[in-house]
């Protein structure tokens, strides 16, 4: 085996410093930001983050520009040129960043995260080789960032133990920003720098391959059966639907995912091997897989579409309906293509990606319409708008029942794309009532206030008929009951918060238990056993109606008291139903 010289070290790095100029410069730009930004207060610059976002997307991006001109054979000043053109988008979209960054801005930054690195897949082997040239050379890709990432782990545990050994055996204070600018030299420099020296060529189609049999053992006794499971599990719902006619639950659209995404990495895993001959079963199974996306995708659409038709499109939402297009797109090439071409995979993912990140119909702005549509409905159902589409100011709809969608609609829209997204409801510009030095959050207590939903639903309860009730009692800390009372007597207080019926919270100090359960029967909230003695919380909804605003309502017994400032549920005959309760409990 031929050892590494010094010499070979020097030029294998030479050569790759030829190779990838641009990315090395990004790394080691990238690294020299955040070691200043380590001990110092930057989050507030907009360029020091447009700075590291550059250098972390600019580093895929000139890797995949530096493949794209080896795969066309460009000259070194087209070469140069191309990596020109990216740098000239990549700075483009920074300067299009805010000055106050917003949750747009940081799921857009994951998905060209994403589209960057898949763009380094994509560009060596777009118009050439074949699928196994493509297959290979991206498990080429894949283990080279491994092996680098792994090195540099190592080196940064080493060094990390050998600075705490010195700190200890010789009394030297070593900073804790050492380590984390440690941390960050191994982590965006030297992991991007092993990754350029290793970073593998587009393969010749006459090149000899090995497929590992490790791999095969893998994917057949590992991969495939939990495919199946969770196949068998998806398919097994879908009949308690069709027989129950149970509309389909959200949490099972993360099962789907899990099924789609582990079939298809399966089914990657073994490409190559799939037309061997004692391997005849492997297409059976994969085609079977892909015809038994179809259903798991239905049910993942339906479960999806419960709650886009409750609360409308949000990005997450958007995000979820994509990953289903792009089931449906990759399930159809393998049916019509035989399952030869896996280089639609990422293709497609990739287009995908861009479009969820800009655009008309990008995640933010058909989330930012469907949002923007349901208040409108809203407003306009509850004419809180005059005939010019301004809000009526100076009353009070928080009694309304729409009145928590519409604070959660108003929140979203104030966050996620900033308060002036709002100002088609009024008519004087809206940064003449709410000044720029405001929180996120005393915008959105301007808002309310203004637009009369600051006390939503305090201290109501509606009677729908003789025997059926609808509670929802608020508070605030301005009671006066609550600033003045005296807990002198007590000895514990349990915060509780649940959203939950029929549930039984534990809670222990100092050897004692309290045992709180929720079960809502007749007129009580549940029970409270202390040492070993069970106590009934009855409610009484006459006290509730007849509370006043703001005014904490209490329940006491001989040996607790219960704050409570946050009541909502319905009572149906003799049935009493929490659906959400906060209280402080005071025990003796």
């Amino acid at each position: 085996m031929k050892i590494l010289s010094l010499q070979d070290l020097t030029d294998t790095i030479y050569r790759s410093i030829i190779r990838f100029p641009f990315t090395l410069l990004c790394a080691i730009f990238g690294t020299f930001l955040l070691f200043y930004s380590i001990g110092n207060n930057i989050h507030t610059n907009i360029w020091f983050i447009r700075g590291i976002h550059g250098a972390q997307l600019g580093i895929p991006i000139f890797i995949a520009a530096t493949y794209l001109s080896e795969n066309l054979n460009l000259s070194i000043i087209k070469s140069y040129l191309l990596k020109g053109i990216s740098l000239t988008v990549l700075l483009l979209y920074l300067m299009t960043m805010p000055e106050e960054l917003t949750y747009i801005n940081f799921s857009r930054w994951i998905l060209l995260t994403i589209f960057t690195h898949l763009l380094i897949f994509i560009a060596p082997n777009i118009n050439r080789g074949t699928q196994l040239d493509f297959w290979i050379f991206s498990k080429d890709i894949i283990a080279t960032f491994i092996e680098s990432l792994f090195y540099s782990v190592v080196i940064y545990i080493g060094v990390s133990i050998a600075l705490l050994s010195v700190d200890s055996l010789f009394n030297i204070t070593i900073d804790e920003d050492v380590y984390l600018k440690l941390l960050t030299f191994c982590g965006f420099f030297l992991n991007t720098l092993f990754f350029i020296c290793k970073a593998p060529i587009a393969r010749n189609s006459e090149e000899e391959f090995s497929y590992s049999p490790i791999l095969k053992n893998f994917t057949q006794y590992i991969m495939f059966p939990l495919v199946t499971i969770y196949m068998v599990i998806l398919y097994a719902y879908s009949v308690k639907i069709i027989f129950l006619q149970d509309w389909p639950k959200g949490w099972v659209s993360m099962l789907s995912i899990g099924f789609s995404i582990l079939g298809i990495i399966s089914f990657l895993l073994i490409y190559p091997i799939k037309n061997i001959k004692e391997n005849r079963w492997i297409p059976i199974y994969t085609k079977v897989f892909f015809y038994a996306l179809f259903p798991v995708i239905l049910l993942f659409i339906a479960a999806i579409w419960t709650r886009i038709t409750d609360y409308g499109i949000t990005e997450n939402r958007y995000y979820l309906i994509v990953l289903a297009i792009w089931l449906v797109i990759v399930a159809l090439n393998m049916l019509i293509k035989g399952q030869n071409n896996i280089k639609i995979i990422p293709i497609s993912l990739c287009i995908l990606t861009l479009i969820s990140s800009f655009g008309p119909i990008s995640a933010f702005q058909i989330a930012k319409n469907s949002q923007t549509s349901r208040l409108n409905h809203i407003v306009e159902n509850e004419k809180w708008i005059d005939t010019n589409g301004y809000w009526i100011t100076g009353i009070d709809h928080s009694a309304s029942n729409e009145a928590e969608n519409t604070r959660s609609i108003i929140s979203y829209l104030s966050d996620y794309h900033g308060f002036n997204s709002l100002q088609k409801y009024f008519s004087q510009p809206m940064n003449t009532f709410i000044a720029d030095s405001l929180s996120k959050w005393e915008v959105k207590n301007v808002l309310f206030d203004k637009m009369g939903l600051t006390s939503l639903g305090n201290s109501s309860i509606v009677e729908v008929s003789k025997d059926e009730y609808s509670i929802h009692f608020y508070s605030n800390s301005e009671s006066e009951d609550f600033n003045a009372f005296d807990i002198k007597k007590y000895n514990y207080l349990l915060n509780v918060y649940t959203n939950a019926i029929d549930q039984e919270y534990l809670f222990t100090k100092n050897d004692k238990e309290f045992i709180l359960r929720i079960n809502n029967n007749d007129n009580s909230i549940g029970t409270i056993e202390i040492d070993g003695v069970i106590y009934t919380i009855t409610l009484d909804l006459n006290l509730i109606k007849n509370s006043k605003n703001g005014k904490m309502l209490f329940i006491e017994s001989e040996a607790f008291t219960i704050l409570l400032y946050s009541l909502n549920g319905n009572k149906e005959k003799d049935k009493l139903s929490i659906n959400h309760m906060k209280a402080m409990f005071l025990i003796n």
